[in-house]
């Protein structure tokens, strides 16, 4: 698993997300996220913006930021 999928799982437990209302703001199935989420299919870039959007982040601050920045950016919205 790479630094960032990782980075992603941590935020979403972080903020109590499941994979499934993930995978449905996504517009995929739980299935297909999670297998995302372990590396084992690609995350398109349509993915990632969704993900900016499901955390409330803008897209360059989800792709940068480490996960501890990130928590307290989401924190103060």
């Amino acid at each position: 698993m790479t630094e960032f999928l990782l980075k992603i799982r941590l935020l979403r437990t972080a903020l109590n997300i499941s994979q499934y209302k993930i995978a449905l703001a996504l517009g995929i199935e739980q299935c297909t996220y999670s297998r995302i989420e372990r590396g084992e299919s690609p995350m398109h870039l349509e993915h990632l913006f969704g993900l900016a959007s499901v955390f409330c982040v803008g897209f360059n601050e989800l792709c940068a930021l480490p996960l501890e920045q990130l928590l307290l950016l989401v924190d103060k919205k």
